[in-house]
């Protein structure tokens, strides 16, 4: 199992977390300029980041619930969080 040193690493991790949210923001923004979305395209462009940014949102709250949950005691209750 981690140790809380490893669990720190993970958490301050740019992929495990760290600042997803702007780099996700960003690399939209680029998709949006390499692909040369055209006005015609933007509303659909505007529905398919919103649903994106969502989908950010829940995996951040999963990662937040599972970061809590391996920061349990004993191996018995990080098992019980599993299951």
């Amino acid at each position: 199992m981690m140790d809380g040193g490893m669990m720190r690493m993970m958490a301050e991790c740019g992929v495990m977390g760290g600042d997803m949210a702007t780099h996700a923001e960003g690399r939209i923004a680029f998709l949006k300029a390499e692909l040369g979305v055209s006005d015609a395209q933007k509303a659909v462009w505007e529905a398919y980041a919103a649903a994106l940014a969502k989908n950010l949102q829940g995996m951040q709250g999963m990662r937040q619930a599972m970061m809590k949950a391996m920061e349990a005691k004993s191996p018995v209750e990080r098992l019980d969080s599993h299951i």
